[in-house]
């Protein structure tokens, strides 16, 4: 898919095309259109994987098959729709001669719904995603498109927990009042879910606040008739917007020890998956304010502020400062993940007007959008 937008970007835009490959199989794009003059940088960004097709398709998960207005396929809604979509306002955008101040930038990114460790959050460290706002192409529909104006996502934190206790006795002399590593593990996890909500635990656009989910991945006992005396399991926190690592960690370690009674703790975070806070783009921001006025002009209801349900990347660019809308894309985010997953046809076109007419407002002398510091 990199490769074939590479080349399609190569063909018709006049912008600078790279591809960036950090770890093998994790490839980005980026296309970078410079302006008539100085100004703000602009990123579109949406994320080029998906996860791999699952039961229940009654369709070719990769047919693009037709029906009516909408286009079936695995990746329509999340994201390949929204990655199209950001695609054609850019080469539209080239052709026209580049934006009328400042630079467009354009990141197809690798690795969303893997570990993420290769794309954005790698892509910013190295400072290859500077910019001055961002939208990311995430569906922005919930039961019609564009019906919400995601600002704000959740962040997340993926930790493993490992208990140990001291050598137990053979299973036939077993006293649960002194339980072993696995029986602590299966109290904590359902504890955890229960019970365990992270600071902050309310956000007026998340009522039903953080979520906790423990046991994504077990391990632990040796082998029949003796008692486990290890075991290691999963947790995933989607923080809210305003939570931290320092205090997430602060937080279930007290509560993890609270509950484990004698035995050893330790909690480290998931090697391979980077952690993320939770991010907000405040309501009277010009970019979101100009990302209502066009999706009305689109010819949709005025959508109504929201936090989106999922995690969007661009809680990695918030946290280094640049202002993000989360999610302001084509097709509808229950649909993601899901069997005959698709995206209207007419939302497609849609969004690329959205774009072009953000890409105006925002790459123009006296854009409202100032240039940072960085």
């Amino acid at each position: 898919m990199i490769d074939h937008l590479a080349a399609l970007l190569a063909r018709t835009s006049s912008g600078r095309v790279e591809v960036i490959e950090p770890a093998p199989g994790r490839p980005s794009l980026l296309c970078t259109v410079p302006g008539r003059g100085p100004g703000p940088t602009l990123l579109l960004n949406g994320h080029a994987d998906t996860v791999v097709d699952g039961p229940g398709w009654t369709c070719d998960p990769y047919g693009a098959e037709c029906d009516g207005d909408r286009i079936h396929g695995l990746g329509a809604s999340d994201m390949k729709g929204g990655v199209a979509a950001i695609v054609c306002a850019t080469v539209a955008v080239a052709a026209a001669g580049g934006p009328a101040a400042g630079t467009l930038l354009l990141a197809v990114t690798a690795d969303e719904d893997a570990g993420m460790q290769w794309g954005v959050p790698w892509l910013a460290a190295h400072g290859r995603l500077d910019a001055d706002a961002a939208i990311v192409a995430e569906a922005a529909g919930s039961s019609a498109d564009f019906d919400r104006l995601a600002l704000a996502s959740r962040g997340y934190g993926y930790v493993e927990i490992e208990l140990g206790t001291p050598a137990l006795a053979h299973a036939s002399r077993y006293d649960p009042a002194a339980p072993h590593a696995v029986a602590i593990a299966a109290d904590l996890i359902g504890a955890l879910e229960r019970e365990f909500r992270p600071s902050p635990a309310v956000h007026p656009l998340y009522p039903t606040g953080p979520t906790v989910v423990a046991g994504y991945e077990i391990d632990g006992g040796e082998a029949l008739g003796r008692l486990p005396e290890r075991v290691r399991f999963s947790v995933g926190v989607r923080l809210l917007p305003g939570g931290d690592r320092i205090t997430l960690m602060r937080e279930l370690t007290a509560f993890v020890r609270g509950r484990a009674g004698d035995a050893s703790v330790r909690i480290t975070p998931v090697p391979v998956s980077p952690f993320a806070e939770g991010m907000e783009l405040e309501p009277g921001h010009p970019l979101a304010e100009l990302a209502s006025e066009a999706v009305a002009a689109a010819g949709y209801p005025t959508p109504a502020a929201a936090g989106m349900t999922g995690f969007s990347e661009g809680a990695f660019l918030a946290a280094r400062g640049i202002p993000t809308l989360p999610a302001l894309g084509p097709g509808r985010a229950p649909l993601a993940h899901g069997p005959d997953e698709w995206v209207s046809g007419s939302s497609l076109r849609a969004a690329v007007g959205i774009y072009r007419r953000l890409i105006d407002e925002l790459l123009r002398p006296g854009s409202p959008i100032a240039v940072r510091t960085r």
